[in-house]
């Protein structure tokens, strides 16, 4: 137990501002079963701008224990279990607090300082303490307490920033969610084009991509039908397919010379537009009763042209049509229409150029491997076209994100309901 007069009170000063200048408040308990010592530290420490608690025992000192203790100073002898028993109850009971410990012992072997530090003890005054090394441990200790709180802090501000970014995660993947399904939405449906059989397969590179597939009735037996494949990904693309999409059903072309202005009017849009954005397109109209159809390709892979049933094989070409440059290059861009044959058997499948590079991946090195590829089908429902391309992605991997969007629309007579003129084109 320490005596009161080998502590040599005379080296505090009250006064000296040293002791408290630019120094943060600590939580000290002072522990040692001599009140007098104890009351004696307390005080020094309470002008060295710390709040004090005392305790005399084990016992007392672990019922003082609360929250704002950043400091214990404990004897290393005391009566019943002594100040290595407390620090190991303190560490215990306290992991992930910084409490730092300090022992006050006369002991100086190697012995007794292994014990106590292995205990968790992080500092040692020796009898007689000397004030200045009690100075130089309390220093030592706001440091660690003030990066402690510094810590906490800014824990406190990553963990609030971490819910607003969730929470505004949320809220994207949300609004995400909700414009890739209108997209979907904007997909043909077989039952909203009478006459016609279809099938399509739209597969964008990310959530939101930059292709659009669109038909619509457009007169009695005549649909208006494209593809339109908007430089990029993401939002940006995804808004102006959107756009692009309902523009050209609002002008709802019935015929090749309004075709032709149609997307001469789209090109001009565009090119007004502030974003340099372009789009390759393919847009066409067929007239089931009259077997025919028109065609406008605009930077866009070439339609393939197939005969089904009867027989025919090898057939499957890509249809002759007059090129054109992408929407939004060239003002006085010309777009042209060319007449095709759409009569009983014929199948007319149109698509973008991300499905040539996924058959690049695959090995299908070209348009005409796609063809000879699709051909198979010929004798095959048309929903069959839509399941190979599937396979097709499926062979890549499924997991593989794809270069860019992938889109395929296929459409043919309806040959049930007898709706349109069984002959060749003259």
């Amino acid at each position: 137990m320490v005596q009161a007069p080998n502590i040599r009170p005379r080296i505090f000063d009250a006064d000296d501002p040293a002791l408290t200048a630019g120094s943060e408040r600590l939580g000290v308990l002072v522990v040692d079963d001599d009140d007098t010592v104890t009351r004696f530290l307390g005080d020094a420490l309470a002008r060295m701008g710390c709040d004090i608690s005392l305790a005399h025992d084990f016992d007392q000192a672990i019922r003082q224990m609360h929250v704002g203790i950043d400091m214990v100073v404990t004897d290393l002898r005391m009566p019943g279990r002594d100040g290595m028993d407390l620090v190991r109850a303190l560490r215990e009971s306290h992991e992930r607090a910084p409490l730092h410990v300090v022992m006050i012992t006369a002991c100086r072997d190697e012995e007794t300082i292994g014990l106590a530090t292995e205990a968790g003890v992080d500092d040692f005054l020796f009898k007689p303490v000397d004030p200045v090394k009690l100075m130089l441990v309390l220093s030592r200790t706001r440091r660690s307490v003030r990066l402690h709180r510094m810590v906490q802090r800014r824990n406190t501000m990553l963990t609030r920033t971490h819910e607003r970014m969730r929470t505004l995660l949320c809220r994207l993947r949300d609004d995400l969610d909700a414009a890739a399904g209108m997209h979907r939405r904007l997909l043909p449906r077989e039952e909203q084009l009478p006459g016609l059989r279809m099938t399509h397969v739209y597969r964008p590179a990310t959530m939101l991509g930059g292709d659009t597939i669109g038909a619509v009735t457009v007169g009695e037996g005549r649909t208006l039908f494209f593809l339109l494949d908007v430089q990029g990904h993401g939002v940006r693309a995804s808004l102006a397919s959107f756009h692009y999409h309902r523009r050209l059903q609002q002008m709802a072309p019935a015929d090749a010379d309004a075709l032709s202005l149609a997307m001469q009017r789209l090109n001009r849009e565009i090119l007004a537009g502030e974003d340099e954005i372009y789009a390759t397109a393919i847009a066409g109209i067929v007239d089931v009763p009259a077997g025919e159809g028109w065609i406008i390709r605009a930077g866009h892979p070439e339609p393939l042209l197939m005969q089904c049933g009867g027989g025919a094989s090898g057939v499957a070409r890509p249809l002759d049509t007059a090129p054109a440059f992408p929407l939004g290059w060239f003002s006085q861009a010309d777009f042209r229409a060319t007449r095709f044959p759409f009569t009983a058997g014929a199948r007319l499948v149109i698509y973008s150029d991300g499905l040539l590079d996924c058959c690049e991946e695959t090995e299908i090195p070209d348009a005409q491997s796609l063809a000879a590829l699709l051909d198979t089908c010929r004798d095959q429902p048309i929903a069959a076209i839509g399941a190979l391309v599937e396979r097709l992605l499926a062979r890549r991997g499924g997991d593989l994100p794809l270069a860019d969007d992938v889109s395929l629309f296929a459409i043919e007579p309806d040959r049930v309901s007898g709706a349109f003129h069984d002959r060749t084109d003259p």
